[in-house]
């Protein structure tokens, strides 16, 4: 598939496989009746990708990486539909939809601190670089059935958040425990333990 070691892999709604390498190659592949057949490479980055990451409709998918840029891509054209250069070094990423326009932004976790930016499909930041955590924050997924954001940190912290007038809001409503202490989401933090991945079932 690639020549150097795989950071991503990606499988959309949409029936496409998406995968990354840390030489800064994308590639797209179709599902087929038996196997895969690819379709499209770009070269997306200078330096290491990081992360991909999806819309839940899969229509869209963006990429970080350490060169400072974030690539974004219509998925069933296979085209690169933009570009934005950021002045961090990028540790996360996810699409969002808003609840109010039902647009996607995009959430990016900052490199040696616990800052988030939020991007337009543009470009454009929509408010200004916000904490939740006090350290990298190393994971970002959306989970839409609660219109809820889970983040967490090289600490191993967990955390529940939605955006409220452009303000972070822990503990959304909605979810079924009112208290973190409620779940096993201390559980990284006690073992010192770093997650890589997060998905949900629904």
């Amino acid at each position: 598939m690639h020549r150097d070691t795989l950071s991503s892999v990606i499988v959309t709604k949409t029936d496409f496989i998406i995968t990354a390498s840390t030489d800064g190659n994308i590639k797209f592949w179709k599902k087929k009746e038996k196997g895969i057949e690819f379709v499209k490479n770009y070269k997306a980055h200078l330096l290491p990708i990081i992360s991909l990451s999806q819309t839940n409709d899969g229509l869209y998918l963006a990429s970080i990486s350490d060169d400072k840029t974030i690539k974004i891509f219509d998925i069933n054209n296979f085209d690169m539909i933009n570009i934005i250069s950021i002045d961090f070094s990028p540790s996360s990423l996810s699409w969002v939809k808003d609840p109010l326009s039902s647009a996607w932004l995009l959430f990016v976790g900052h490199k040696d601190s616990g800052l988030i930016s939020r991007f337009t499909l543009d470009g454009t930041p929509t408010i200004p670089p916000f904490k939740i955590h006090s350290s990298t924050v190393v994971l970002i997924a959306f989970n839409n059935k609660y219109n809820t954001i889970i983040s967490a940190d090289d600490k191993g912290l967990f955390e529940y958040w939605e955006i409220k007038d452009n303000e972070p809001s822990l503990i959304p409503d909605g979810l079924p425990w009112k208290f973190k202490t409620q779940t096993d989401l201390y559980s990284f933090q006690k073992s010192k333990t770093i997650p890589f991945c997060l998905n949900f079932s629904r």
